[in-house]
């Protein structure tokens, strides 16, 4: 994506948030395949780098550990030309927030709730789905 402002221009990091079961790797993906950007989503990310699974990440460290490991792997794979598939809960601190808008372009999709349901329902990805927060 390439964006202008006057005669500058540079090339953005797209930072993409969405809830689980709004696809975000499948149109991140396609996102980055049409501008030629790479591609990089933070769960897995932290997941190869840390060999575990965020549920876990989340028994293991707690919350508060899981949040630094996912703004670490937030800072890690942003960079330009790059398309970032995030968990929306990751904009809600602030920092990170902060961070997204520094570096790059931040789009965010939503859907129905019964639409994510039955898409969760349909096609399961247990090894990434997060542990509820409620279980704090």
């Amino acid at each position: 994506m390439r964006s202008s402002w006057g005669n500058a221009c540079y090339d953005a990091t797209s930072l993409s948030c969405w809830p689980a079961g709004l696809w975000k790797t499948t149109i991140g993906m396609a996102l980055a395949q049409a501008t030629g950007f790479r591609f990089a989503d933070t769960d897995r990310w932290l997941q190869s780098h840390v060999q575990m699974s965020v549920a876990d990440i989340v028994e293991k460290e707690g919350w508060g550990g899981f949040r630094a490991r996912e703004t670490a792997a937030l800072e890690a794979v942003s960079a330009p030309s790059t398309v970032v598939a995030t968990e929306a809960v990751l904009f809600s601190r602030s920092y990170n927030r902060r961070y997204m808008h520094r570096v790059g372009v931040v789009i965010y999709l939503c859907a129905p709730v019964s639409t994510l349901v039955n898409r969760l329902e349909a096609e399961p990805e247990a090894d990434l789905r997060r542990p509820s927060p409620a279980s704090r």
